[in-house]
């Protein structure tokens, strides 16, 4: 439930932030930081210089979220919410509002930028039989980040269990595990 702000140099703290269940953090700019939590269904704004909360982005669901990585394409971030849920979340930097949510399939566990600006996301598919929102095969996905449309999805075998969707340096090559490395060009139209 801390964030803590530790000097590089000195590994000293130099502050912290109480927060419900931090995720991942995103800096906007030295005055503003998003925040995503596990055990709430709100994204916390934070201001890293003051290390302290200075509001929250609500998401449009009654239980946790689960927001999870955050990706920037100029004046707006995407989110993947992630624990029994199926959605990623645009929101306008500038106001903190959520403009748009997209279904893209059950626990979307990652999600990234390519070299072309385009949205791929990882979805695991609930992983087990028993998951109470569901359970269908994983898949990745490409989304046009400004419409906020699915342009490919790939499926894989029910039982998969992919993790860790990564871009190489280039952002041309995408990788993931799933009982072991893959590696697919961002150009592809099919599975390897």
């Amino acid at each position: 439930g801390v964030i803590f702000a530790i000097d590089p140099t000195t590994f000293k703290e130099l502050g912290r932030i109480t927060i419900a269940s931090p995720r991942y953090i995103h800096f906007l700019s030295d005055e503003k930081a998003y925040v995503t939590m596990l055990y709430d269904n709100r994204i916390a704004i934070v201001n890293p210089k003051t290390y302290s909360v200075t509001g929250y982005i609500t998401t449009p669901f009654e239980e946790s979220a689960a927001t999870e990585q955050i990706v920037q394409l100029g004046d707006y971030i995407y989110v993947n919410c992630w624990s029994y849920r199926r959605e990623i979340l645009k929101i306008d930097t500038r106001t903190d509002q959520i403009v748009s949510t997209l279904d893209v399939g059950i626990q979307p566990a990652s999600i990234l930028l390519d070299s072309a600006n385009r949205l791929w996301v990882l979805t695991d598919g609930g992983g087990w039989d028993g998951n109470p929102i569901g359970y269908e095969e994983p898949a990745i996905l490409r989304i046009d980040p400004q419409s906020m449309e699915i342009e490919l999805t790939l499926k894989m075998a029910l039982g998969d269990s992919p993790s860790k969707l990564q871009c190489d340096s280039t952002g041309e090559n995408l990788y993931w595990l799933n009982g072991g490395v893959w590696k697919m060009p961002t150009t592809a139209d099919a599975l390897p």
